[in-house]
């Protein structure tokens, strides 16, 4: 026993010694650049790692994305998808399209995990020169990146984890115009420029530089999805103080928002499938003001709400998990008596990204909350902070068991989620397609009833180039005089229209006029009729 005791105290003082400097760097303050892209950097790979191997490996209906084969569409042609149009999607995915990872849906797919994983890491590298701890800020990026929402939308071509992207930038942007000093010019600019040879004079402060920058994030965001306008609460509180950097915001929202022109650029162009008539303003302002959608606006019938409210308050908790949900709470608690201005622009944002997602009267409205889950981890990684720097006070080693927890618990949470997030072999709407154009008698003309059906359809048919002897018809869309006119130089829809009117010889008349085979697509069947 004796001979152990030298030992087992030598160890011991190395084990207190190890665990206080383990405890200094998780718990003390980080407000440095170098902590700031350690955290970055660490959320950022492992994020991107969890999303690369779930990747679903092209075009999939899973995970509410149904609008994944006009996205990507959209993007193989540079063209306008479905209302609001989203040119800052179409413009960012097109490089990932052409990429030599697999088909084009790989390279969306893989846009979609490239947005997550940076909102991951822009949200820890902000928080590190926020709070004290790096562990906190660590831990809240990885919640963010492991939560069902983000993590379903980072696997698929959607618009979601882009638009987390943004927001996560504003509130970052949020962070760092709130703690610049007046007067103060953009170092980093000036430096640049002067590495350069060129004796220059910033013309803004640091405040309009930053100002400037975060309109202009706000607009290519807008040009994204809509629903960022409920970070405005964010955007005002920033800028409350002080009337000149409005102004510089203004104008940065403006130049952003121009990414709009896109869409009547391309609508010019003549594309083979788009939505809308963009050449004309009451066209344009059809497609960017969400025309077929608006009517689901606070459209849900009042007897429903209880059970979406139930619904809901069960995938909040689902998100972050009990704990995670606690520690937010408190954060937001602390948050109000320290800076009210973040405090009542997040709970803001927040507010009007749910009571607007919760009466939109769609099966996916869920997925409008992203941007308040961006609010919510910034929300937990505070609370992190608190809890870390209060027990390390009390004693180091608790610090350093809090710190470890902080960035365990999503770890944990992600290995709890897996097998639902996995689409590394899911390949529905690939299979659908695909057995769909095989099946089709030569020159058939496909008529489809189905958003999934008729997207997965035109993905393969105009974006990968297959069975181009075949028309794709979305008889829905038939209501439309544009979608008419896009179609009357390739086919004379006269007698298709009156298979949408319900008239029970029109499959037989239209392929006797088209001299063409008429198929009605039913799932996984087809029934057609032969001219």
């Amino acid at each position: 026993m004796r001979i152990w005791q030298p030992i087992y105290r030598s160890f011991r003082r190395g084990l207190d010694r190890s665990v206080s400097a383990v405890a200094r760097v998780c718990t003390t303050s980080t407000h440095g650049w170098a902590p700031a892209l350690f955290s970055a950097l660490t959320v950022g790979i492992v994020s991107l790692a969890i999303y690369v191997m779930t990747l679903a490996p092209g075009l999939t209906w899973a995970h509410d994305s149904v609008d994944g084969g006009d996205l990507a569409t959209a993007v193989a042609l540079l063209g306008v998808p479905h209302p609001p149009g989203y040119p800052t999607y179409v413009l960012l995915a097109y490089p990932f399209a052409l990429l030599p990872v697999g088909e084009i849906a790989t390279g969306t797919n893989l846009f979609s995990a490239v947005c997550a994983a940076l909102a991951a890491a822009i949200l820890a590298g902000s928080l590190a020169r926020m709070l004290r701890s790096q562990a906190a800020a660590i831990g809240a990026g990885l919640s963010l990146a492991s939560t069902r929402l983000v993590w379903s939308q980072a696997v698929v071509t959607e618009v979601h984890t882009l638009n987390c992207l943004f927001a996560t930038t504003i509130l970052a942007l949020f962070i760092g115009v709130s703690r610049a000093q007046p007067g103060s010019s953009p170092a980093g600019l000036t430096a640049s420029i002067q590495a350069l040879g060129v004796e220059t004079r910033v013309p803004f402060t640091g405040r309009q530089a930053g100002a400037f920058v975060l309109g202009c994030v706000w607009g290519l965001g807008l040009g994204n999805h809509l629903t960022l306008v409920f970070l405005a609460p964010v955007v005002i509180l920033v800028l409350h103080r002080s009337r000149q950097p409005v102004r510089w915001t203004v104008l940065g929202l403006i130049l952003g928002l121009s990414v709009y022109v896109l869409l009547p650029l391309r609508a010019a162009s003549g594309l083979p499938v788009g939505w809308g008539d963009a050449r004309t303003p009451s066209g344009l302002w059809w497609i960017i003001s969400g025309g077929p959608y608006r009517r689901f606006a606070f459209a849900l019938p009042v007897a429903q709400l209880p059970a979406r409210l139930v619904s809901w308050a069960r995938i909040t908790v689902e998100q972050f998990g009990i704990p995670g949900a606690i520690v937010a709470g408190l954060g937001l608690l602390g948050l109000r008596g320290t800076d009210r201005r973040f405090f009542w622009g997040t709970v803001g944002a927040v507010a009007l990204c749910a009571v607007f997602a919760l009466g939109y009267d769609t099966t996916d409205s869920h997925l409008y909350l992203i941007p308040a889950l961006v609010c919510a981890a910034t929300w937990l990684g505070v609370g992190a902070d608190w809890l870390i720097d209060g027990a390390q006070k009390l004693k180091p080693r608790m610090g350093w068991l809090l710190a470890a927890g902080a960035v365990a618990m999503p770890l944990i949470g992600a290995v709890m989620r897996w097998p639902a997030q996995d689409l590394s072999r899911e390949r529905s709407a690939a299979a659908f397609a695909e057995a769909t154009l095989w099946a089709a008698p030569q020159r058939a003309v496909l008529l489809s009833r189905e958003d999934g059906h008729t997207f997965a359809l035109w993905y393969y048919h105009y974006a990968l180039g297959h069975r181009p002897d075949v028309a794709i018809v979305d008889v829905d869309l038939l209501s439309h005089t544009w979608y008419v006119e896009q179609l009357q130089p390739r086919l004379d829809v006269t007698e298709i229209q009156k298979v949408r009117q319900g008239s029970p010889d029109a499959l037989t008349t239209a392929a006797a006029h088209l001299s063409r085979s008429i198929c009605l697509v039913y799932g996984e069947y087809l029934q057609c009729v032969a001219p």
